[in-house]
């Protein structure tokens, strides 16, 4: 996600926030720490680069001795 498209999402989640606690007759106040907390695009996984990591490591520990992490 760039830049710009992080910029809209949490505008998007302002106006949403703000508008559900309106239908409740209460305010929202909605504060993401920037000046704390750099925000960083998320992270897209590289399934490519996934399955050439887990090669090597195969490879180099030996696939009997190597564990996949399931989370």
């Amino acid at each position: 996600m760039t830049t710009k498209g992080l910029y809209h999402l949490r505008e998007r989640l302002k106006e949403v926030i703000e508008g559900q606690a309106a239908v409740h007759r209460c305010k929202a106040y909605v504060h993401f720490k920037e000046e704390d907390f750099t925000p960083y695009p998320f992270v897209v996984n590289d399934n490519d680069l996934h399955l050439h990591v887990k090669r090597v490591g195969q490879h180099i520990l030996d696939s009997d001795n190597g564990h996949e992490y399931l989370h």
